[in-house]
């Protein structure tokens, strides 16, 4: 399951996946992650992938596998963005009008949905 590329934040939120009808087979609960996540970008700490001081760029997501775990599911999601980082010392060059140059960046985050509080925990793998 992909989603499309969506805008990072950098506001922090308590992620809830409460009321997101997440009480369904593992396909569901794949697609309502996904759309969740794609309206609430800063629960996403993708920032932790950034190697250059940047700040993450538009991301995808790809469900890699999810099971159940106790009351709740455990998914394993691949990420991909650009890590952008300020171009201001790049004159002179194509940089210098977007204000920043972008580096590609790929990542996996384990992410637990704990069923009975819909409390969503999202920790990024090395």
């Amino acid at each position: 399951m992909d989603v499309p590329e969506h805008q990072g934040e950098r506001r922090k939120a308590t992620p809830s996946f409460a009321g997101e009808g997440w009480q369904g087979d593992e396909a569901e609960i794949g697609t309502a992650l996904l759309s969740y996540l794609a309206r609430h970008p800063e629960a996403l700490p993708l920032g932790s992938f950034c190697e250059e001081g940047g700040w993450p760029g538009p991301w995808r997501g790809h469900i890699d596998e999810i099971r159940r775990s106790g009351d709740g599911f455990l998914v394993m999601l691949s990420v991909s963005f650009e890590e952008r980082v300020s171009a201001c010392c790049d004159l002179g060059s194509a940089k210098e009008d977007l204000g920043y140059y972008a580096i590609p960046r790929y990542g996996q985050l384990e992410v637990r949905l704990d069923g009975p509080t819909g409390q969503i925990i999202l920790r990024s793998l090395p």
